[in-house]
């Protein structure tokens, strides 16, 4: 029987979103999705607090890129060399209210492999990674128009519940990641 499954590109996509949609979930935080992806951001993940107290989250957001590969060549000793197109690094580096990170997940190479499912547990394969690009220079485009620069995503940046737990209080302390 014939298969019909989405493009590579998009399952990785998808597999993404669920991916982190576990994470705030299981952290207590919310997602939403942006109508149209416009400035890089895929997702946004959200707290919420009382309004009507002074515990107010100062950023109750924290705006998403997501990217999932399965090219293990990219993992190196401390750090995923992963290529990002100029448009999204340019767009994460910028100086927004709304605090941006990129998210890489890596995941197996056999699709067959990124879920494992049994009566005791799912299990997401392999791991995601966080980066913030604040404060980075800015790259210029010259000629192709989907040019890439390679950043490197710390492997000790791994993304967990505690990890996105930190990240949201800083934020609702008025700092950024």
């Amino acid at each position: 029987m014939k298969s019909f499954k989405l493009h590579d590109s998009l399952q990785k996509e998808e597999f993404s979103i669920a991916y982190i949609h576990a994470i705030a979930a299981a952290a207590g935080f919310g997602i939403e999705n942006p109508r149209i992806d416009v400035d890089s951001v895929d997702l946004v993940v959200r707290q919420y607090g009382d309004s009507q107290s002074e515990d107010y989250p100062f950023y109750d957001m924290l705006n998403v890129q997501l990217k999932c590969t399965n090219r293990s060549e990219l993992i190196k000793t401390d750090h995923i060399a992963y290529p990002l197109k100029i448009k999204n690094y340019n767009d994460l580096r910028q100086k927004t209210m709304t605090p941006r990170i990129l998210i890489v997940l890596h995941v197996p190479e056999d699709t067959q492999d990124w879920l494992k499912c049994s009566e005791q547990e799912l299990t997401l394969r392999y791991s995601a990674y966080w980066l913030s690009l604040k404060n980075e220079p800015a790259v210029s485009i010259t000629g192709k128009k989907y040019q890439k620069v390679t950043v490197h995503v710390p492997l000790k940046n791994k993304m967990t519940v505690k990890a996105l737990q930190r990240i949201m209080h800083l934020l609702a302390k008025g700092k950024k990641p």
